[in-house]
C-alpha cells in the first residue's frame, strides 16, 4: 500500500464522528476509540485458528476483526439498528 493509500485511509477515519473501539486497520492505522480498555478482559481465547465465530451486536466490528486476527477462518458479523428506523435522515448515515 503506497502513503495516498495511508492517507485516504486516514481521511476515512477522520470523517467518521466517533470511534467506539480503537481499531486496527492497514498501513499502521488506529482508530481513535477508547475501548476495550482490557481485552484480556473478555476471556476470548487467543488461537481461535480454523474456527467459525459469529458475531452478534458486532456494531463496529472490533471483535468480528480480532476474531479474524486470532485465526478464525469465518466470522459472521450481525447487528440490529432498527431501533433508528424512520429516525435518521440519509444524510445521517456516514458509515
Amino acid at each position: 500500500m503506497n502513503e495516498n493509500e495511508r492517507q485516504a485511509i486516514l481521511d476515512r477515519v477522520a470523517a467518521f464522528p466517533y470511534w467506539y473501539h480503537r481499531i486496527e486497520l492497514p498501513q499502521g492505522v488506529v482508530t481513535p476509540g477508547w475501548a476495550p480498555r482490557v481485552p484480556e478482559a473478555y476471556a476470548i481465547p487467543d488461537d481461535l485458528s480454523g474456527k467459525r465465530v459469529l458475531d452478534i451486536g458486532a456494531w463496529d466490528g472490533y471483535w468480528s476483526f480480532e476474531a479474524l486476527r486470532r485465526g478464525a477462518r469465518e466470522v459472521v458479523a450481525v447487528d440490529d439498528f432498527s431501533d433508528f428506523l424512520g429516525a435518521l435522515e440519509d444524510t445521517d448515515r456516514r458509515a
